[in-house]
Protein backbone atom coordinates (compact mmCIF):
# COMPACT_ATOMS: atom_id res chain seq x y z
CA UNK A 1 0.00 0.00 0.00
CA UNK A 2 1.61 2.90 -0.96
CA UNK A 3 1.82 6.09 1.57
CA UNK A 4 0.25 9.40 -0.15
CA UNK A 5 1.16 12.67 1.86
CA UNK A 6 -0.78 15.65 1.68
CA UNK A 7 0.88 18.68 2.13
CA UNK A 8 -1.35 21.62 3.00
CA UNK A 9 -0.46 25.48 2.56
CA UNK A 10 -2.01 27.89 4.12
CA UNK A 11 -4.13 30.05 1.64
CA UNK A 12 -1.82 33.31 1.78
CA UNK A 13 1.27 32.19 1.11
CA UNK A 14 -1.24 31.09 -2.42
CA UNK A 15 -2.50 34.26 -3.31
CA UNK A 16 0.44 36.13 -2.28
CA UNK A 17 2.79 33.47 -4.61
CA UNK A 18 0.15 33.52 -7.28
CA UNK A 19 -1.78 36.98 -7.69
CA UNK A 20 -0.79 40.40 -9.03
CA UNK A 21 1.91 42.34 -6.92
CA UNK A 22 0.63 45.09 -4.91
CA UNK A 23 0.76 48.44 -6.64
CA UNK A 24 3.99 50.24 -5.76
CA UNK A 25 3.44 53.69 -3.88
CA UNK A 26 4.33 57.34 -5.36
CA UNK A 27 6.13 59.38 -3.20
CA UNK A 28 4.85 63.40 -4.08
CA UNK A 29 7.16 65.80 -4.98
CA UNK A 30 7.43 69.17 -3.23
CA UNK A 31 7.79 72.67 -4.54
CA UNK A 32 11.47 72.64 -3.02
CA UNK A 33 12.18 69.40 -4.59
CA UNK A 34 11.32 70.56 -8.18
CA UNK A 35 13.18 73.36 -8.02
CA UNK A 36 10.48 75.68 -8.23
CA UNK A 37 8.74 78.72 -5.86
CA UNK A 38 5.56 80.24 -7.57
CA UNK A 39 2.65 78.74 -9.51
CA UNK A 40 0.75 75.00 -10.25
CA UNK A 41 2.93 72.08 -10.88
CA UNK A 42 2.52 68.15 -11.01
CA UNK A 43 3.61 65.89 -7.76
CA UNK A 44 4.70 63.52 -10.10
CA UNK A 45 1.33 61.49 -8.23
CA UNK A 46 -1.17 63.15 -11.00
CA UNK A 47 -1.61 65.43 -7.90
CA UNK A 48 -1.12 69.56 -8.61
CA UNK A 49 1.26 71.64 -6.35
CA UNK A 50 0.14 75.27 -5.58
CA UNK A 51 3.90 76.98 -5.07
CA UNK A 52 2.93 80.71 -4.42
CA UNK A 53 3.13 83.69 -5.58
CA UNK A 54 5.36 86.61 -6.25
CA UNK A 55 6.34 89.35 -4.67
CA UNK A 56 5.93 92.58 -6.93
CA UNK A 57 8.01 93.31 -9.06
CA UNK A 58 8.62 89.66 -9.84
CA UNK A 59 6.09 87.77 -11.73
CA UNK A 60 5.90 83.84 -12.20
CA UNK A 61 8.01 83.24 -14.86
CA UNK A 62 8.92 86.56 -15.65
CA UNK A 63 12.45 86.28 -16.33
CA UNK A 64 11.43 83.48 -19.08
CA UNK A 65 12.18 80.27 -16.32
CA UNK A 66 8.24 78.62 -15.84
CA UNK A 67 7.43 78.71 -11.87
CA UNK A 68 10.49 80.62 -10.75
CA UNK A 69 9.83 84.47 -9.42
CA UNK A 70 11.59 86.86 -11.54
CA UNK A 71 11.50 90.30 -13.64
CA UNK A 72 11.65 90.42 -16.85
CA UNK A 73 13.95 92.61 -19.11
CA UNK A 74 12.17 96.06 -19.11
CA UNK A 75 12.32 97.98 -21.98
CA UNK A 76 14.79 99.98 -23.64
CA UNK A 77 14.87 103.39 -21.88
CA UNK A 78 15.27 105.23 -25.16
CA UNK A 79 11.54 103.23 -25.83
CA UNK A 80 10.53 105.47 -22.84
CA UNK A 81 12.16 108.17 -22.58
CA UNK A 82 9.60 111.26 -22.81
CA UNK A 83 10.76 114.08 -25.61
CA UNK A 84 11.89 117.00 -24.85
CA UNK A 85 11.36 119.75 -26.71
CA UNK A 86 14.71 121.79 -27.16
CA UNK A 87 13.01 125.63 -27.84
CA UNK A 88 11.96 125.74 -24.07
CA UNK A 89 13.91 124.86 -20.75
CA UNK A 90 12.76 121.34 -19.46
CA UNK A 91 13.19 119.94 -15.60
CA UNK A 92 16.06 117.24 -15.12
CA UNK A 93 14.35 115.67 -12.24
CA UNK A 94 11.05 115.53 -14.25
CA UNK A 95 13.20 114.24 -17.52
CA UNK A 96 14.14 110.97 -15.55
CA UNK A 97 11.35 110.14 -13.63
CA UNK A 98 9.91 107.30 -16.01
CA UNK A 99 12.86 105.58 -15.15
CA UNK A 100 11.88 104.68 -11.88
CA UNK A 101 7.98 105.49 -12.25
CA UNK A 102 4.91 104.31 -14.56
CA UNK A 103 3.76 100.55 -15.78
CA UNK A 104 7.42 98.88 -16.55
CA UNK A 105 9.78 101.01 -14.58
CA UNK A 106 14.00 100.59 -15.06
CA UNK A 107 14.52 101.22 -11.16
CA UNK A 108 12.00 98.44 -9.29
CA UNK A 109 10.50 98.97 -6.22
CA UNK A 110 10.84 103.17 -5.77
CA UNK A 111 8.53 104.38 -3.51
CA UNK A 112 7.28 107.84 -3.43
CA UNK A 113 9.25 110.62 -2.26
CA UNK A 114 12.55 108.37 -2.26
CA UNK A 115 14.36 110.12 -4.54
CA UNK A 116 15.36 113.65 -4.08
CA UNK A 117 14.34 115.74 -7.25
CA UNK A 118 16.83 117.98 -6.02
CA UNK A 119 19.42 115.25 -5.69
CA UNK A 120 18.89 113.09 -8.65
CA UNK A 121 21.36 112.42 -11.13
CA UNK A 122 21.98 110.30 -14.18
CA UNK A 123 24.90 107.15 -14.71
CA UNK A 124 26.06 105.81 -17.65
CA UNK A 125 28.32 103.10 -17.60
CA UNK A 126 29.32 99.65 -17.97
CA UNK A 127 28.55 96.06 -15.47
CA UNK A 128 31.16 94.46 -14.25
CA UNK A 129 31.39 92.03 -11.28
CA UNK A 130 32.93 92.79 -8.01
CA UNK A 131 36.55 91.70 -9.52
CA UNK A 132 36.44 94.08 -13.04
CA UNK A 133 35.53 91.81 -15.27
CA UNK A 134 32.71 92.43 -17.60
CA UNK A 135 29.36 90.01 -16.99
CA UNK A 136 28.77 86.94 -19.66
CA UNK A 137 26.18 88.83 -22.10
CA UNK A 138 23.61 88.31 -24.63
CA UNK A 139 20.92 90.85 -25.81
CA UNK A 140 18.23 88.86 -23.48
CA UNK A 141 20.53 89.13 -20.66
CA UNK A 142 19.74 91.39 -17.47
CA UNK A 143 21.31 92.09 -14.21
CA UNK A 144 19.63 93.58 -10.89
CA UNK A 145 22.21 96.21 -9.42
CA UNK A 146 22.36 97.78 -5.95
CA UNK A 147 24.29 100.84 -5.41
CA UNK A 148 26.55 99.82 -2.58
CA UNK A 149 26.66 103.55 -1.26
CA UNK A 150 22.41 103.44 -1.02
CA UNK A 151 21.65 99.76 -0.45
CA UNK A 152 18.09 101.53 0.66
CA UNK A 153 17.47 102.01 -2.88
CA UNK A 154 15.56 98.95 -5.15
CA UNK A 155 17.68 97.69 -7.50
CA UNK A 156 18.00 98.88 -11.44
CA UNK A 157 18.02 96.63 -13.89
CA UNK A 158 20.81 97.12 -17.10
CA UNK A 159 21.11 95.06 -20.65
CA UNK A 160 23.75 95.03 -23.51
CA UNK A 161 21.00 95.33 -25.74
CA UNK A 162 20.45 99.09 -24.96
Amino acid sequence: MAHVRTLILPLAVLVSACGPKPPATCEPKTCSILGVNCGQVSDGCSGTLECGLCAEPETCGGAGQANLCGVGLPPDPKTLAPGLDPTVPSDFADSLDFLYRGDRPIQLGVKDGTIDKLRIGWLRGKVTSPDGKPLPASPSTSWAIRSSAAPSLAPTASSISW
